[in-house]
C-alpha cells in the first residue's frame, strides 16, 4: 500500500476493518478495473465510500455501490464538470440536495459500472427525481433505469445502488 497522506491511510484502514470485522479477519479483497473493492475469496459484492471523517460498506449478493459526501463541500464550483444543462433543467433540479445528490449519484453509479472510461456528462445522465422517495433516475449508454436512493444523515449524502 502506497498512499500519500496519513489522512488517507486511516481512511483505507477504516473501510477494510469494517469489511474484516463482519465477514471475516481472513477476507481478501481486491480491486477491479476502475478500482473498486472486490472480495477474492468469496461470493457477494462489496461498495466503499469514504471521506475524512465517515466510512460506508455496504455488502450485497448481487452488484452493489454507494458513495458519500458531506454537503459542506462547494459541489457549485465544480458543477460543469459533472452536470449537463439538460440535468439542471430537470423538474427537481431546483432542490437544494440536488447539486451533491447529482454527484453523489453519478460516483455510485460509475463505482457500479465497473467501466473505467465512463465519464460522468457522457455517459451518466439523471433522468428525473423524486424527492418524495428521495430517489434519483439515472440512464447509460449500457442501462436504462438505474434507480439511485439518496439517504440523508445530518450534513452527510449517500446515494446507494443495489
Amino acid at each position: 500500500m502506497s498512499m500519500s497522506s496519513l489522512r488517507r491511510r486511516r481512511e483505507w484502514l477504516m473501510w477494510r476493518a469494517v469489511v474484516r470485522e463482519h465477514l471475516g479477519e481472513d477476507t481478501q479483497i481486491g480491486y477491479d478495473a476502475v478500482g473498486a473493492p472486490i472480495l477474492i475469496d468469496r461470493n457477494g459484492y462489496i461498495g466503499v465510500s469514504h471521506n475524512r471523517e465517515q466510512v460506508a460498506v455496504m455488502y450485497s449478493e448481487n452488484r452493489c455501490a454507494v458513495d458519500i459526501e458531506t454537503l459542506s463541500r462547494r459541489f457549485d464550483k465544480i458543477a460543469s464538470k459533472y452536470m449537463t444543462d439538460a440535468e439542471r433543467l430537470l423538474d427537481g433540479a431546483e432542490h437544494p440536495l440536488f447539486p451533491a445528490a447529482a454527484w453523489c449519484t453519478k460516483e455510485a453509479v460509475y463505482k457500479y459500472s465497473g467501466r473505467p472510461h465512463a465519464g460522468f456528462l457522457r455517459d451518466i445522465a439523471i433522468t428525473g427525481c423524486d424527492w418524495q422517495n428521495m430517489i434519483l433516475k439515472v440512464r447509460t449508454p449500457w442501462q436504462d433505469d438505474i434507480a439511485v436512493s439518496l439517504r440523508l444523515y445530518g450534513q452527510t449524502l449517500m446515494a446507494v445502488i443495489g
